[in-house]
């Protein structure tokens, strides 16, 4: 009857209404940026978090802006565009973007195409984060696991050239001795040096200490 029909339509607008409330929160309180660009670069949508990863004032109007514009290297935006149109996914893509006033911070982008029910290429919606910090500290890291690495090459050389001074040493020792039972502890003595000097050779090179 029409009462239920009534009663029925108020309930759909009603679910309808809460969906965009709750969509409409996600939005606006998500800490990653969410854009929404046209193929040719129009940002057509942007969400504070994104306005002020850019510079933009809360008020700001980043959908006047292009979005090659805030690429330090415009080909990153064109080689994206070009995977997404031969249908390769965008997923978490570091490229240099620029801020507002010409600072560059490091950006991981993430985006989808969204087609037209015909199947053409519509727009783009994605989300961009900055890892600015995240890629200074793993920057750190490799430069202090080089440092290491280059400390870690000049103490096998030293050793190594140490131990093969004292195993001639030892060698020369047993030469010159005119005891036998000297001359076979210092024999020996060499053959310890020189077993030493093996397991750090294999120590250095190996990549598993596990399997020495």
């Amino acid at each position: 009857n029409l009462t239920a029909e009534i009663a029925e339509r108020k309930e759909a607008e009603r679910a309808r209404a809460e969906s965009e409330e709750r969509f409409r929160s996600l939005y606006q309180d998500s800490p990653l940026g969410l854009y929404r660009n046209s193929l040719d670069g129009k940002i057509l949508a942007a969400n504070p978090a994104l306005r002020r990863m850019f510079g933009y004032p809360q008020d700001g109007d980043l959908a006047e802006e292009d979005a090659l514009a805030r690429y330090q290297n415009p080909a990153d935006r064109l080689d994206m565009i070009e995977k997404l149109r031969a249908g390769i996914p965008i997923d978490n893509l570091e490229v240099p973007m620029l801020r507002r006033d010409g600072t560059v911070f490091w950006a991981s982008i993430t985006t989808r195409v969204v087609r037209t029910s015909s199947g053409d290429l519509d727009y783009l919606d994605g989300t961009i984060e900055d890892v600015t910090e995240r890629r200074q500290a793993r920057e750190e890291i490799q430069q202090n696991l080089r440092e290491k690495e280059v400390l870690l090459r000049e103490l096998h050389h030293r050793t190594k050239n140490n131990m093969q001074v004292i195993s001639s040493l030892l060698a020369l020792q047993a030469h010159y001795s005119g005891e036998p039972k000297i001359s076979a502890i210092f024999n020996e003595m060499g053959m310890r040096i020189r077993s030493m000097a093996m397991v750090h050779e294999k120590l250095y090179r190996s990549k598993n200490l596990a399997s020495i």
